[in-house]
């Protein structure tokens, strides 16, 4: 009996503060501390992010120049993921295969771990890249970025995409989407950089903004981007082909429609747009198409196609990678997205 006294206490003092809390006077208290715990937790956050970039991270790698730089040995620094992305695949393919190094693969996972499993990934990472004699990224790095890199290590910015479709890094500095110049100053995300490649001359002084190389010696290279290699090799369209048919049986003889938004929002809560109308795509196109989507893989929560559809409409973002649907589609939806340019290859 006591415990339900205590319960019906409980349930009624919380409906009680319900109350409370909408009186206009108690609402303006509740907002000014939530702001206020905000700022002190984004005060605490920047002062962590100063130690670690400006200390920790430079500290660890020093504490491994003692070792001399291996001629046979590269690094690879996947800063997002938990596997290498298909712009890495090529290259460490050929290195692999062709020539005799010792490669390391550091996955930072920024995107899925947590704070402490990152940051001691990077500590892995520095102490790794401190005698390495090649260094290959394919995306930014502030902890990369925050060492003070010996001369002996030679680091090639691969970049992931090709084009210049959206602005990024230093081109965002002070927009609504992006860091202020002095924190981007302050902790840059390309120092280091030894080489950039790019998919073309026309986009040079677009990386050369965006990564703030200006006033750096690093070599922009408008070498193209490896990961487009995979079109034009033998075999890779059929096999992207019998992949598909695989997994959607229903796709054979049919044309192939790919959707492939952008994500919305910031990395780590990103969202994908659900704003097709995909009864109206069914009862239109079934009868020669089907439809493909792919979401950014920054997205966790992605929409589901309903049963009735299932013969029609199908996600392939775990099934099939990005450069294996753009081989198969015969059209291409997309929104703010780089992977234009990559599918603009196919005419």
């Amino acid at each position: 009996m006591r415990f339900i006294k205590s319960i019906i206490r409980i349930l009624w003092l919380n409906r009680l503060w319900w109350k409370i809390k909408k009186l206009p006077m108690v609402k303006q208290i509740i907002v000014y501390e939530n702001k206020k715990k905000k700022e002190r937790k984004k005060a605490y956050n920047r002062l962590h992010m100063e130690e670690f970039l400006h200390h920790t991270i430079p500290d660890a790698y020093d504490s491994c120049l003692d070792k001399p730089v291996d001629e046979r040995k590269v690094v690879f620094i996947e800063p997002r993921y938990n596997a290498l992305s298909n712009n890495f695949g090529e290259i460490y393919r050929v290195l692999e295969k062709e020539y005799d190094f010792d490669i390391k693969i550091c996955l930072l996972n920024e995107i899925s771990a947590s704070k402490e499993e990152y940051e001691q990934k990077c500590l892995e990472m520095v102490r790794e890249v401190s005698t390495a004699k090649y260094v290959f990224l394919d995306e930014a790095s502030r902890p990369f970025s925050a060492i003070n890199k010996r001369k002996e290590t030679i680091v090639t910015q691969l970049w992931h995409a090709c084009g210049a479709f959206k602005k990024f890094g230093f081109s965002t500095a002070d927009l609504i989407f992006g860091s202020d110049a002095e924190s981007l100053r302050q902790y840059p995300f390309y120092a280091n950089l030894n080489y950039v490649t790019v998919s073309s001359p026309e986009v040079i002084w677009a990386y050369e903004e965006a990564m703030m190389l200006k006033e750096r010696d690093t070599e922009i290279v408008a070498s193209g981007i490896s990961r487009t290699d995979a079109f034009f090799r033998e075999g890779t369209i059929n096999s992207a082909y019998e992949k598909l048919y695989s997994v959607m049986p229903s796709a054979k003889g049919k044309k192939v429609i790919l959707y492939a938004p952008t994500f919305r929002g910031r990395v780590r809560k990103a969202k994908t747009s659900d704003k097709i109308d995909l009864e109206a795509f069914c009862t239109e196109l079934s009868d020669d198409y089907v439809l493909l989507f792919k979401h950014h893989p920054f997205v966790k929560s992605r929409p589901e196609v309903a049963d009735e559809y299932k013969n029609f409409a199908c996600d392939m973002t775990e099934d099939m990678s990005i450069d294996e649907l753009l081989c198969v589609s015969d059209i291409c939806i997309s929104d703010y997205s780089s992977l234009v340019f990559e599918y603009s290859l196919f005419e």
